[in-house]
């Protein structure tokens, strides 16, 4: 079956009834939001959320003599 892309549905998100809006900052709203990206990206077993780049890399090598 082929999508038809020229068909277009709008549809609007429309607060319920019982919903109060939370009274919550910018940035709270946002670190709630990361927190569940991440715990959808690990549920996903595909990455490491955790996992950070590393801050100093040391290479030590030995002269041969």
């Amino acid at each position: 079956m082929k999508l038809n892309r020229r068909i277009v549905k709008i549809s609007k998100a429309k607060p319920k009834d019982d919903e109060v809006p939370a009274n919550i900052t910018m940035s709270e709203g946002l670190s709630f939001l990361w927190e569940l990206t991440e715990e959808v990206f690990s549920l996903s077993g595909r990455y490491d959320v955790k996992s950070r780049l590393q801050r100093h890399v040391v290479s030590i090598t030995r002269k041969r003599s």
